[in-house]
């Protein structure tokens, strides 16, 4: 009797003891054997198609990577050997130096600004960049006045959003698969990059007369920016970094504005071109978790007329996402839709027109 407590006493040091040891952790995949067992493997091999991109992966530039699944492409792009310009220019928008898990994207704020690989367009040197927004169960946030804030997603995905990424020509990708994190180094257990599977591709940004014909609700924009003077229109596609909020249809009928009423109008107010230069900060790309400031607002004068335009972010009350910003107002303008990526800078859809 006495040996038997002796030696389960023995067992008990010896439990204590094995759980003080540090647990050994499964060695995490390197980022093409990650890609390959997700889902992605047409992305992995396009990417070891592009050169530039493959030193960056192999040399540990590569943080994060928004891969596309499998089923969203509609041919075998694997076998190709080379890509063509606008092909690399799709890999590089889909890769951010930075490693972001779902932590990166989940606090302090709702939206997170991730810049990419891609350095072409106009942005002063800067790289073009995506915001994520993270996804809510219901596709429209009502308030008491009726205004509300859409949240324009991807009706043709197959898969839940964990997350929805604003990119090109006012599209929306959601993340269907988040934070698989993959490992630069061999035989370690410590994630240092990750990758989230999407539903399609991101769609590479654009300049503004080719962004508005894609977007029904800016129609009238479109029609009073044709009949502007041309130069305008030249320049809001050219300049460098520039931020345009641009009213719905329904906000330049409740103001009575039409390209008939509003050509060459000579009250200033009602005149097209005054009321567009009104709507664009200059050298500032506004994207959204640049500007809103739920303790405050900021303000900005518009280059082209003088006028002051004030930001300002109002904070969800309650729930999981208590003290986050939650709605954005230029002046008294709701903004509906945000970040609608631009080469040169972005765009912001609003309620009012800002006269």
């Amino acid at each position: 009797m006495e040996l038997s407590k002796h030696f389960l006493g023995l067992i008990r040091i010896l439990v204590l003891f094995l759980s003080t040891l540090p647990t050994v952790s499964a060695k995490l995949p390197g980022l093409f054997e990650a890609l390959n067992t997700n889902g992605a493997t047409e992305f992995a091999a396009l990417l070891q198609a592009n050169p530039d991109l493959l030193d960056a992966a192999i040399y540990g530039d590569v943080g994060t990577v928004f891969a596309p699944i499998d089923s969203s492409y509609s041919s075998n792009h694997a076998a190709r050997a080379a890509l063509n310009t606008t092909e690399q220019q799709a890999l590089a928008y889909q890769i951010s130096s930075r490693a972001l898990g779902w932590k990166n994207f989940t606090r302090p704020t709702l939206e997170t600004l991730i810049a990419t690989r891609l350095n072409e367009g106009n942005l002063d040197g800067m790289p073009q960049s995506v915001v994520l927004r993270i996804a809510k169960n219901n596709t429209t946030t009502s308030t008491s006045s009726g205004r509300s804030q859409r949240d324009y997603g991807n009706p043709q995905s197959k898969w839940p959003s964990y997350g929805k990424i604003s990119t090109g020509l006012g599209d929306i990708i959601n993340i269907i698969k988040p934070e698989i994190g993959f490992s630069k180094c061999q035989n370690s257990s410590e994630p240092n990059g990750f990758i989230h599977i999407v539903d399609k591709y991101f769609t590479l940004p654009q300049r503004l007369s080719t962004t508005l014909p894609k977007i029904p609700e800016l129609s009238t924009f479109a029609s009073l920016l044709d009949k502007s003077c041309p130069c305008l229109k030249h320049k809001l596609d050219t300049q460098a970094s520039l931020t345009i909020f641009i009213p719905t249809n329904e906000a330049f009928a409740a103001a009575g504005i039409t390209p008939d009423t509003a050509t060459k109008n000579k009250n200033k107010n009602l005149n097209i071109e005054e009321i567009i230069k009104g709507m664009v900060i200059p050298n500032f790309v506004g994207y959204s978790p640049r500007i809103a400031l739920p303790f405050g607002g900021i303000g900005f004068q518009t280059s082209m007329n003088g006028t002051w335009l004030f930001i300002s972010a109002t904070n969800i009350a309650d729930g999981p996402y208590k003290g986050r910003e939650q709605k954005l107002y230029v002046n008294d303008a709701l903004v509906v839709r945000r970040n609608i990526m631009l080469e040169n800078g972005v765009a912001h859809v609003i309620d009012k027109v800002l006269l």
